[in-house]
């Protein structure tokens, strides 16, 4: 199982850390768009087809150390990376990053297919992860490719 850490590139953060131009540097740090807890999330499944429901579900999966690499290098170039203050990133996005990650175990225990229901903010977190995803979609590994657009375009809704 690949978990956030696998996919953090401390060095990486550093040098995007250097290079911003933010005046509150000591106030904020550096976080990613397409957070790695979700990104961890995706690559530990791939989706499926349960025969006895006829319906899309989820099996668990194990990546290979190659396309680990992959997924980390992807993960963190700077146009995945963003200076956020502090709190922001440590409350507000963690609880919007559970709030995806819950919807998709919800998704995958529930075998029916039924898109899960998001707040408008996990929506908007989310949606700024696809136009990432979307953008550097040739950088990122087959199989998380595959998962990330099922989940993107089958898991969620908002009311």
């Amino acid at each position: 199982m690949v978990n956030a850490e696998d996919l953090r590139d401390a060095h990486q953060q550093q040098l995007y850390r250097d290079q911003s131009r933010s005046e509150k540097k000591d106030e904020q740090e550096v976080a990613h768009i397409f957070a790695l807890e979700v990104a961890a999330c995706i690559q530990n499944r791939t989706p499926g087809m349960n025969l006895e429901r006829y319906a899309h579900f989820f099996v668990l999966r194990s990546a290979g150390q190659a396309d680990v690499a992959t997924l980390k290098k992807a993960l963190n170039v700077f146009a995945n990376l963003q200076m956020v203050n502090i709190e922001t990133n440590r409350t507000i996005h963690t609880k919007l990053d559970s709030e995806i990650i819950n919807a998709i175990d919800a998704f995958c225990a529930d075998g029916q297919g039924r898109r899960q229901l998001i707040t408008q903010g996990a929506m908007y977190r989310l949606t700024l992860a696809f136009n990432f995803f979307t953008s550097a979609q040739d950088t990122f590994p087959e199989g998380f490719k595959n998962t990330a657009n099922f989940v993107f375009k089958n898991v969620f809704r908002t009311e």
